[in-house]
């Protein structure tokens, strides 16, 4: 039995980190890493649930801070070696070992892997992150170019860029380095940042509407906390993203039923990125048409139990309706008050759980 630090209370080995406290201290759920918190079935499912991607190495064989990729298609797994990871040579079919290269940073210190679209630029080479240095009179246009369309894609505002000092910008001289080349998107590892600059950049916003469009709204203060690009629960995907929320605007007209949407403020923007052929956090797109037409089929999602009085599910659920052209008449609904979407003769459907989600459809 191990022994908590300043009692004399103990845990047993298989007790530490899961998630439930056996020390007053908290000792038996400290120095845990993230790939022994999340459930088993998390690891090496193909979905990074770890900020350090630690759940998706050492699968298939593979050592445990090895990859596992296909090589050519059609072809057998390989194994990709940490030194090979970022180091500009594709060993995967698909690219997945360039994948998680670039970034940017608020700060220069050192972190794990995040999505943010603004930031100082750095790139993963030999293992270790490194801010990007460039002369002053470098073009680093067509580096926050390929930077930008990996991290956001499409985009209706243009891409912002500062080339700073260092000794302005709070990046130590004894930091590592990848120095620009002024050519494309090459760099190399440095040991020094001999053009003492580095690169700021904010890339153009997606959406719906051109420019940033704000809201303002007055409301009361808000216990609530937004958790945007999040699939699945007990998961801490580089993905996802949390803000606070500061004010909360209900309609004038809310009753409990009707009229059931609010304006919530965010302490904080989100990042609105993306990660290979995956949309994390994106604008919600409004329909110009008023109601979808009769037998469209729409989705709605949620986090509801997947069977009447069932658990409620780990990962985020999604099923597509048809939408009715009149609600059936032992729901007691008026077509005046609400949409209905579903199968007559039941089939699936939204669940306990779902309530306040969305109906979400095409054009």
């Amino acid at each position: 039995m191990e022994k908590c630090d300043r009692t004399g209370w103990g845990y047993w080995w298989e007790e530490s980190c899961d998630n439930i406290a056996h020390c007053p201290d908290l000792k038996d759920e400290t120095l845990c890493s993230c790939d022994m918190m999340v459930p088993l079935e998390y690891i090496c499912d193909g979905y990074l649930d770890c900020p350090d991607l630690t759940d998706e190495r050492g699968c298939k064989g593979c050592n445990r801070d090895e990859l596992s990729c296909v090589a050519r298609e059609g072809e057998e797994q390989v194994c990709v070696r940490p030194w090979q990871l970022c180091d500009g040579v594709a060993q995967c079919f698909d690219g997945e070992d360039e994948a998680f290269c670039w970034r940017l940073e608020s700060t220069p210190e050192d972190g794990y892997v995040s999505f943010r679209s603004s930031g100082y630029l750095q790139v993963k080479r030999e293992q270790e992150w490194r801010p990007v240095c460039l002369d002053a009179d470098h073009n680093p246009v067509p580096l926050v170019t390929y930077f930008c369309d990996l991290v956001v894609g499409d985009r209706y505002n243009k891409d912002v860029h500062k080339v700073e000092a260092v000794n302005k910008s709070g990046h130590v001289s004894t930091t590592k380095w990848a120095r620009y080349e002024d050519m494309g998107v090459q760099v190399e590892v440095a040991d020094s940042c001999e053009g003492g600059h580095v690169l700021e950049i904010t890339c153009g916003e997606p959406g719906c509407f051109a420019g940033e469009g704000r809201v303002n709204i007055a409301g009361p203060a808000s216990y609530y906390e937004i958790q945007a690009g999040m699939l699945r629960r007990n998961s801490w995907s580089p993905f996802e993203q949390s803000r606070k929320v500061s004010q909360i605007l209900p309609h004038p007209s809310y009753t409990g039923l009707s009229n059931d949407v609010a304006l919530f403020l965010l302490e904080a923007p989100l990042h609105l990125n993306r990660s290979l052929s995956y949309r994390w956090v994106r604008p919600v797109c409004l329909s110009e048409a008023l109601y979808p037409k009769m037998d469209q089929i729409c989705t709605v999602a949620g986090w509801g139990t997947l069977q009447e009085g069932g658990d409620t599910p780990k990962k985020l659920q999604e099923l597509d309706l048809p939408v009715l052209s009149t609600c059936l008449a032992d729901t007691h609904l008026s077509d005046e008050q609400v949409l209905c979407a579903g199968y007559p003769e039941g089939k699936m459907d939204a669940c306990q759980g779902d309530s306040g989600g969305p109906l979400m459809c095409g054009k």
